[in-house]
C-alpha cells in the first residue's frame, strides 16, 4: 500500500497528495 501511495505522490501536487494521506489516516 505504501509503494501505491508512493506512486500516488509522484503522479500528483504534494497539496493533493497530503489531502489523501489525511483522508485515508483519519
Amino acid at each position: 500500500m505504501g509503494l501505491h501511495l508512493d506512486e500516488i505522490a509522484k503522479a500528483v501536487a504534494p497539496g493533493s497528495h497530503a489531502l489523501l494521506i489525511v483522508d485515508g489516516a483519519g
